[in-house]
């Protein structure tokens, strides 16, 4: 893993989609499971090249996260009607239990988890949900793009006005 800045990351995601290179992004909040540190990381991934880099910062530097998802998943915003732009039975859980926490006024996170991730042992598409609140964790598991659940999560999640 290659620590370098948050500028650094920016470039690096956007000269990798440029390319059509594998890659993803993590935001690590302090209390995610797959941090284990103390501050928020943002963790840029190139598969293709079996590349980590990982930036920390006191904040969830969201905004980069929501400036590079069109670049990741360019079509999964786009307006749809087929099988692929519905939530999955899976996915609807994750979604109701992320609206109920924005309507308490509780921040909640969640990470996609792509089959060459090296956070995932299932090598298929995840999304992972983590309840804080409840100590529990929900996924969505897919042989593909999970597009109908990412559309509607990762709506909600960039409503949010910030992640602690």
């Amino acid at each position: 893993m290659y620590e370098i800045t948050i500028d650094q990351i920016k470039e690096k995601a956007e000269e990798l989609a440029k390319e059509g290179k594998s890659w993803h992004f993590h935001i690590l909040t302090p209390q995610c499971q797959l941090n284990d540190q103390d501050r928020f990381a943002f963790i840029l991934e190139n598969a293709e090249d079996s590349e980590v880099f990982i930036t920390y910062s006191d904040e969830a530097l969201m905004s980069l996260g929501k400036k590079l998802f069109p670049l990741l998943h360019n079509d999964v915003l786009k307006e749809g009607d087929d099988d692929q732009s519905r939530p999955s039975p899976e996915g609807k859980k994750i979604i109701q239990r992320a609206k109920e926490l924005t309507a308490k006024g509780q921040l909640w996170h969640h990470h996609v988890l792509f089959p060459d991730c090296i956070y995932n042992d299932s090598k298929k598409w995840m999304i992972l949900f983590e309840d804080q609140e409840n100590q529990k964790t929900l996924k969505a598991v897919s042989d593909q793009e999970p597009k109908g659940d990412l559309k509607e999560i990762e709506t909600l999640y960039y409503k949010q006005k910030k992640i602690e």
